[in-house]
């Protein structure tokens, strides 16, 4: 049964609409949140959808970490940094900021803290944080003020000062969200007492055992959004905090995934918040968790898809690997390159390699040495060359 949306109703049936409302919203199953939604008390229902997509998240998501547990090392390590990489670029090309796969690439490289003091080395370094399962306080106002000063401050200021936060927590003055023909389409929260009092709320869901944490996350990224707390940044902000949250309660690929899911849905994303903001639909947030749930499970299974064929083209070119080279080390240097080919971002270098296989970098050499060259693919990082495999080779 399809979820029927209140502003839908009432223009088909105005009688039924209220009769429609008011069971929702008297259900004893309905969770209700001290947030106005223009005008109207923000709650939520547990349909029957929500009961499904609940059930199907957590079904894929117990494949998907079995697929996980079967990968190696390298490839597991490999895919997670990409699906980091393709997450941040994402966020950034939903808000409009220019990124490139390199520049966030060497971002996440362990000395990049020496190196980088530049525009987007904070919004990298928290996602950083997320791959290395590192906890991040999401308790009060306080903690988001911290998480957008780290995330996303320099670049907001550097791009126009006027936008830098100027309340205690958030901002002073009022803010619009404009669509794609300029139209203000939402009003954020005001006065800043509100946006906190608000905010509060919001977090208290966290750790509220009578929803579910799916749910809640689908809520408090509808609020955020609804709030609006920031002058700018907050889609960035939005986005990290519900990736911090899925990593904590799915697979943490699953938090690496939100925004290559939402990008592709970018225009139902836009239109969850348009019909749940709208006054005729009373504060029914239920509309925005079901479409926000679903682009959790397409998350999952968009993953679950990708990696079964990742797998099938590793064991196949293994076997093409074995079958074609006999000497034992040079397999375990193929095997390594075959692994970063299918799932990492670039080659590998010969220390790379040595760091792997914790040897020397001339023994490394000595190695590839007895690789015929053209088993591999060589390009450039810098000075220094980097190997792929070449998988025509192993192909037949």
């Amino acid at each position: 049964m399809k979820y029927i949306q209140l502003s839908k109703e009432f223009y088909k049936d105005k009688e039924n609409y209220e009769r429609l409302y008011l069971e929702r919203y008297q259900g004893e199953s309905t969770l209700h949140i001290p947030i106005s939604v223009n005008g109207n008390e923000a709650f939520i229902t547990y349909p029957v959808e929500v009961i499904q997509l609940i059930t199907n998240i957590y079904k894929a998501d117990k494949l998907l970490n079995r697929r996980i547990y079967a990968l190696p090392g390298i490839a597991l390590e490999q895919f997670t940094k990409k699906c980091l990489i393709d997450e941040i670029k994402l966020s950034n090309d939903i808000e409009g900021v220019y990124s490139t796969r390199k520049e966030i690439s060497e971002m996440l490289k362990p000395e990049a803290k020496e190196r980088y003091r530049k525009r987007l080395f904070g919004l990298v370094q928290k996602y950083y944080m997320l791959s290395q399962e590192e906890e991040i306080r999401i308790d009060s106002c306080k903690d988001i003020r911290d998480i957008y000063n780290d995330l996303v401050l320099q670049e907001v200021v550097q791009e126009d000062k006027r936008n830098e936060p100027d309340g205690v927590f958030f901002r002073k003055s009022g803010v619009s969200v404009q669509g794609s023909d300029l139209r203000i389409i939402h009003n954020g929260v005001n006065p800043e007492e509100k946006i906190i009092s608000y905010m509060d709320e919001c977090l208290k869901l966290i750790h509220d055992d009578n929803i579910n944490n799916l749910v809640t996350i689908a809520a408090i990224h509808y609020f955020i959004g609804y709030i609006h707390p920031f002058y700018d940044g907050n889609g960035r902000l939005d986005r990290f905090i519900s990736s911090y949250l899925l990593s904590k309660e799915l697979h943490p690929l699953v938090g690496y995934s939100l925004s290559y899911t939402i990008k592709k849905q970018i225009n139902m994303y836009y239109k969850a918040f348009k019909m749940t903001n709208d006054k005729k639909n009373k504060g029914d947030i239920t509309p925005f968790v079901i479409i926000f749930l679903g682009f959790i499970q397409q998350a999952v299974d968009n993953l679950n898809t990708v990696l079964a064929n990742k797998i099938e083209q590793m064991q196949f070119y293994h076997k093409g690997i074995l079958k074609a080279v006999k000497e034992e080390k040079t397999r375990d240097v193929l095997y390594i390159l075959m692994q970063n080919s299918l799932f990492g971002e670039e080659g590998l270098t010969v220390e790379d390699i040595a760091k792997i296989l914790e040897v020397s970098v001339p023994t490394v050499r000595n190695y590839m040495n007895h690789i015929g060259n053209e088993m591999l693919k060589v390009s450039k990082i810098g000075h220094r060359n980097a190997y792929d495999i070449n998988f025509e080779y192993f192909a037949d």
